[in-house]
């Protein structure tokens, strides 16, 4: 039930267009949709371990590894149970991008002229997600949230 919970709110959240939806199995709800850009940013483990040491200020190369690899059961498990797909396949996605290899400038600016790309309607596959029907009481509970956020 949470699960479905949370396909409907990322459905809701997307069907407001315009909207960046990072993590909890996107890419597998919104697969299909004509202006949806799937985007998965990935980097080798040891770049990701010296990243992890870095922001959450882990000083053990051995305790951030752990930290990076159950992540990724985590996420791995949660996408093969709930979608049945691999969570790390590319075939998953519209662009693939390895930080480790450029830098994120260049891949802020990928992923803006994909979407650009696509917003301009020149690749064209599936509905909209305008289209996407959304329960009144839950539009209702984002508009909240974002008008509280803000």
């Amino acid at each position: 039930k949470i699960v479905q919970m949370l396909n409907k709110t990322i459905l809701a959240f997307a069907s407001r267009e315009n909207a960046i939806i990072l993590g909890r199995g996107g890419f597998a709800i919104l697969q299909g949709y004509a202006n949806v850009l799937n985007v998965r940013i990935q980097a080798p483990l040891s770049v990701r371990v010296l990243q992890v040491m870095q922001t959450q200020q882990v000083n053990n190369y051995e305790t951030a590894e752990e930290m990076v690899k159950e992540n990724d059961r985590t996420c791995s498990a949660f996408i093969e149970t709930f979608y049945h797909i691999k969570w790390d396949d590319a075939r998953n996605f519209d662009l693939v991008l390895d930080t480790s290899r450029i830098s994120p400038q260049l891949a802020v600016d990928w992923v803006c002229a994909a979407a650009h790309e696509i917003d301009q309607h020149r690749v064209v596959r599936g509905k909209p997600t305008r289209e996407i029907e959304v329960d009144p009481t839950l539009a209702h509970a984002i508009d909240d949230a974002l008008k509280s956020a803000s």
